[in-house]
């Protein structure tokens, strides 16, 4: 039994079935000799499970978490049985056209690719972000997966056309025979003392980059650019990064919750609020979010001129991106605050029929970046982001999420940590349009950092 938390083996899976033989089998016609290898999964429920402390318990590196807004969905996972990588902007598309053959080859409704994508594929690199790729997806080794009320443990392997059924067979026995799953909650590690705090760019420099931005907005040579900061918190001893994402959902309930661990050295985690898009069933949605205002002033925010310009400024976009991607487009519905727990934001949801002949990857390339977390018009904006800002920005305002065979949830990677040893690296951005004044801009990057300052920085 795990030291860290008691808990008991999962229920027996029946391997020796002719349903197993069948569908690796089955598998194995479809890779037809070539050097592709096809995921083959076996699953089984597993009741009352605390899914967060079982992901605590596992090694650092190659860990995975995932929660839709509305709660009805949460995978957690650990390992890698397949990974599809992009180095390079010129391979991101080609490597959702490669996602999308595994899993439709696959036919397995069990099976996610969990991960992301960065920023500006293009841009400068970075390296607090070393060990990200430009694009990662990965179909874990071992997942558990809550759909409502109902969780499953889901164990994966890769196989290929010369992979041996009983070897195969041996290998999940194996594995599900070493499972320990956690009944009860595991205690959280603190990470010490706080010991200081530095941003970049400091509240000088920011404000003279929100002023020469500005300048470029009145001379028409950009509408919006979306400016970020990056905040680093050291502390005394080494931060858990799934402990942390703990503490941060506990505070901010209503987001998408994630985690991303490509090695053991570093994990990227965030409360998002925003969507980029969820497609099932040939329905596209997606959200436009904009404008800011502490939660104590969001009665107000529908109603100010600078927020509902920044606002417009995302939702026309979209609005656009939609009707070249869909064969029919919904109304757009009746404008809505977005309240967190510290801010609040406009938002308008978004849908349509997307077109036959559209594919997963043209949905990505049309829809991300966002104006809400680069500018418009986007190839002005990431050109003044690149010229300006004083860090790569890797994954944050990325994309993070799940991409299984009947749905994607995609979400805007924002309001997010980089953990890192004793490190914890906080990331906000500003919408900056005509009328936004440099020192407001500031203190709306403080409010979208607070949910990560109020638990840790007085650790």
């Amino acid at each position: 039994m795990s030291a860290w938390c008691r808990g008991s083996t999962p229920p027996a899976i029946d391997l020796s079935g002719s349903d197993f033989t069948g569908r690796f089998h089955t598998l194995q016609r479809r890779l037809g000799g070539g050097r592709e290898r096809l995921p083959l999964t076996v699953s089984v429920p597993v009741g009352d499970v605390q899914i967060l402390a079982w992901l605590r318990g596992q090694p650092a590196g190659r860990r995975y978490y995932w929660s839709s807004r509305d709660g009805r969905f949460e995978l957690a996972a650990a390992g890698a049985a397949l990974r599809v990588e992009a180095d390079s902007a010129d391979a991101t598309g080609l490597a959702y056209d490669r996602i999308d053959g595994i899993l439709a080859a696959a036919a397995d409704d069990s099976l996610f690719f969990v991960g992301g994508q960065a920023f500006d594929p293009a841009g400068p690199a970075d390296a607090l972000w070393s060990g990200f790729p430009a694009l990662e997806f990965t179909i874990p080794a071992t997942m558990l997966c809550r759909r409502g009320a109902t969780v499953s443990l889901v164990l994966c392997v890769a196989i290929g056309a010369q992979s041996r059924e009983d070897a195969v067979r041996d290998e999940l026995a194996a594995r599900l025979e070493r499972m320990v799953l956690p009944r009860d909650a595991a205690a959280a590690v603190s990470p010490g003392a706080f010991v200081q705090r530095v941003d970049l760019p400091g509240r000088n420099d920011w404000e003279a980059g929100v002023a020469d931005t500005l300048a470029a907005v009145s001379r028409g040579a950009v509408e919006k650019v979306v400016m970020t900061r990056r905040t680093r918190l050291d502390f005394t001893r080494a931060v858990d990064p799934v402990a942390c994402l703990e503490t941060l959902a506990r505070a901010n309930p209503q987001c998408f919750a994630y985690l991303i661990e490509p090695r053991a050295e570093a994990a990227y985690l965030g409360l998002s609020p925003e969507l980029l898009f969820r497609l099932e069933g040939g329905r596209l949605e997606t959200e436009a979010i904009a404008g800011t205002a502490p939660a104590d002033g969001a009665q107000d925010l529908l109603a100010c001129e600078k927020n509902g310009r920044e606002h417009r400024i995302v939702l026309d976009h979209l609005v656009g991106r939609l009707t070249a991607l869909c064969s029919r487009v919904a109304e757009p519905e009746p404008r809505r605050l977005l309240n967190l727990r510290d801010v609040a934001h406009i938002a308008v949801g978004l849908s349509g029929e997307l077109a036959p002949d559209r594919t997963l990857g043209d949905v990505v390339a049309a829809l991300h970046p966002t104006p809400a977390v680069c500018g418009t018009s986007p190839a002005a904006a990431l050109a003044t982001i690149r010229r300006t800002e004083p860090f790569g920005r890797g994954w944050y305002t990325g994309i993070v999420g799940a991409i299984g065979r009947r749905r994607v949830e995609l979400a805007v990677a924002i309001r997010s940590v980089l953990v890192a040893d004793r490190r914890l690296t906080a990331f906000a951005g500003a919408g900056i349009v005509a009328g936004s004044v440099p020192a407001q801009e500031w203190q709306e990057l403080e409010s979208k950092i607070k949910h990560v300052l109020d638990p840790f920085a007085g650790a």
